[in-house]
């Protein structure tokens, strides 16, 4: 059966609409709401057990795309000093030049260059670089992604989003290489892991 030029064209239009959406689809900016969010880090302690801590002071952004991948981006920036793991002597020992040297690199920033889609759905892969005291180097981050949903809230309708990130890193590519030893055993661990639980929230405007 042939088909007129009008319905051909017109099936056509409906293949294509789909690549259409796509390409005009613009990636959602998005902010990090502090009070619901958790920059955390651990490491070995006499390689043993875990000691967990937090930035308490930090800001970032996204911007998310669900169809292209290539338009997801993300930057945050920590203040160094609001580094906090329950001990206050520990604390001052990472603000001090033995770890973080606070005074002389009061920030800690990351900037995302590039994310692949990760094995399963709202996973993906977000390569950056991370500067630390100074020093700045690539970094990878296992991403998951909870959302985007809309609420409304008492400053009105916005998107939320949730994003889990985690990554390793060794504290001595940042300059961090204090190193005591007891009985034949490092006190702390040359590698650092960062678990990141982030909520982030856009306005709705229509």
């Amino acid at each position: 059966m042939m088909l007129s030029r009008s319905v051909r064209a017109w099936l056509l239009s409906l293949l294509l609409l789909p690549l259409a959406e796509a390409a005009q689809a613009q990636a959602i900016p998005f902010t990090i709401d502090v009070a619901h969010s958790r920059i955390g880090f651990r490491a070995r302690h006499l390689a043993v057990t875990w000691v967990e801590g937090r930035f308490r002071s930090f800001t970032g952004t996204f911007a998310f795309d669900s169809v292209n991948v290539e338009n997801i981006t993300a930057e945050a920036t920590i203040q160094v000093a609001s580094v906090f793991t329950d001990n206050e002597r520990r604390d001052n020992d990472l603000r001090s030049s033995n770890f973080f040297a606070a005074d002389s690199f009061p920030e800690i920033r990351f900037v995302s260059r590039r994310v692949e889609r990760g094995a399963t759905p709202g996973t993906y892969r977000m390569t950056g670089e991370l500067t630390i005291r100074g020093t700045t180097r690539p970094i990878t981050l296992d991403v998951e992604v909870t959302g985007p949903r809309p609420i409304t809230t008492r400053q009105g309708r916005q998107l939320l989003m949730g994003v889990t990130m985690t990554g390793r890193l060794n504290r001595h590519d940042y300059g961090l290489r204090w190193n005591n030893v007891i009985e034949g055993v490092q006190v702390v661990g040359d590698e650092i892991r960062l678990d990141i639980v982030v909520e982030a929230r856009a306005a709705l405007t229509s």
